[in-house]
């Protein structure tokens, strides 16, 4: 079973931990991730050294949708690799900034991964990091929780506790990431734990993790 409830109220799906927090908090009506302006993308990201390796292997396909404010040099992409724990490989690399974004981010706050991968006829998200696909959500030392590096100053990215008919939990409003990060069927499964356990009144318990942005970005 990839979804299943602790004695103690956790849920663990595919060996993650899920954050109380996807399930205690959420959007008001009418905020939420649709009102992303792509500010969270400025800063550049952390990749894992096997995403950095496949964009560097489409970097031609990559060049061909890049505008005039954006490094068509590769080796201008990316910081030097080191540790990570919280990436599969245990290896990470940061994407450089030029022109005070990241290189992949183009005049128009669009993600040229995306947009090359759409144009060329492939999935969406073929070359873009798992680290960009999860935001707002993040895994930090095996859990899926929500990453408050944009918290405050903008919507798409500032929850709040559920409480009204209207709010809509992170783990609703984050289908697309959720799904990443578990699969469709363990977050279809993650919705009905939810659903009935919500129904019933039950308590979530508080966040499992501290600071949920990692570490540097």
């Amino acid at each position: 079973m990839a979804v299943r409830e602790t004695s103690d109220g956790i849920i663990i799906a595919e060996e993650l931990r899920i954050d109380p927090i996807l399930l205690t908090h959420g959007y008001r009506e009418g905020i939420g991730p649709h009102l992303c302006k792509g500010a969270c993308c400025k800063d550049g990201v952390y990749v894992d050294v096997k995403e950095r390796d496949a964009i560097l292997a489409a970097q031609s396909l990559i060049i061909k949708h890049m505008d005039e404010t954006q490094p068509e040099d590769p080796a201008t992409w990316f910081e030097p690799e080191g540790d990570d724990k919280d990436f599969p490989s245990g290896r990470c690399a940061g994407t450089r900034t030029y022109g005070g974004k990241c290189v992949f981010l183009t005049k128009t706050g669009k993600c040229v991964l995306q947009i090359a991968a759409t144009n060329e006829g492939m999935p969406p998200f073929s070359l873009k990091p798992s680290y960009c696909i999860l935001f707002p959500l993040t895994i930090v030392d095996r859990t899926l929780t929500f990453d408050d590096l944009c918290s405050g100053p903008n919507p798409c990215c500032t929850i709040s506790p559920v409480s009204g008919r209207s709010d809509r939990a992170v783990i609703e409003v984050c289908k697309i990431e959720c799904i990443h990060a578990i699969g469709e069927e363990n977050y279809n499964e993650l919705l009905s734990i939810y659903y009935r356990r919500k129904d019933k009144g039950e308590k979530w318990g508080s966040s499992m993790v501290n600071s949920t942005t990692p570490e540097g970005r």
